[in-house]
Protein backbone atom coordinates (compact mmCIF):
# COMPACT_ATOMS: atom_id res chain seq x y z
CA UNK A 1 0.00 0.00 0.00
CA UNK A 2 1.10 3.29 -0.56
CA UNK A 3 0.86 5.53 2.13
CA UNK A 4 1.59 8.72 -0.01
CA UNK A 5 -1.66 7.86 -2.07
CA UNK A 6 -3.87 6.91 1.36
CA UNK A 7 -2.87 10.81 2.30
CA UNK A 8 -3.76 12.20 -0.56
CA UNK A 9 -7.22 10.17 -0.30
CA UNK A 10 -7.92 11.52 3.00
CA UNK A 11 -6.90 15.21 2.28
CA UNK A 12 -9.29 15.19 -0.81
CA UNK A 13 -12.50 14.03 1.04
CA UNK A 14 -12.14 16.15 4.14
CA UNK A 15 -12.67 19.51 2.59
CA UNK A 16 -15.70 17.66 1.02
CA UNK A 17 -16.76 16.42 4.65
CA UNK A 18 -16.00 20.55 5.55
CA UNK A 19 -18.69 21.26 3.25
CA UNK A 20 -21.26 18.75 3.61
CA UNK A 21 -21.12 19.75 7.44
CA UNK A 22 -21.54 23.61 6.71
CA UNK A 23 -24.41 22.50 4.33
CA UNK A 24 -22.47 23.86 1.71
CA UNK A 25 -23.08 20.19 -0.33
CA UNK A 26 -25.71 18.02 -0.60
CA UNK A 27 -25.24 14.56 0.76
CA UNK A 28 -25.70 13.12 -3.00
CA UNK A 29 -23.13 15.90 -4.18
CA UNK A 30 -20.59 14.65 -1.22
CA UNK A 31 -21.32 10.81 -2.49
CA UNK A 32 -20.80 11.45 -5.40
CA UNK A 33 -17.37 13.14 -4.61
CA UNK A 34 -16.91 10.33 -2.23
CA UNK A 35 -17.29 8.03 -5.05
CA UNK A 36 -15.03 9.71 -8.01
CA UNK A 37 -12.53 9.06 -5.42
CA UNK A 38 -12.86 6.07 -4.72
CA UNK A 39 -12.40 5.20 -8.07
CA UNK A 40 -9.41 7.34 -8.29
CA UNK A 41 -7.41 6.01 -5.69
CA UNK A 42 -9.07 2.07 -5.78
CA UNK A 43 -6.17 0.41 -5.02
CA UNK A 44 -5.83 1.71 -1.64
CA UNK A 45 -9.50 1.58 -0.15
CA UNK A 46 -8.90 -2.04 1.24
CA UNK A 47 -6.21 -0.66 4.00
CA UNK A 48 -8.64 2.76 4.25
CA UNK A 49 -11.70 0.54 4.95
CA UNK A 50 -9.87 -2.40 6.70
Amino acid sequence: MNDKNEMLYLMSLAPAKMMLEQHIISNSDFKKIKSTLIEKYQPIIPKLLG
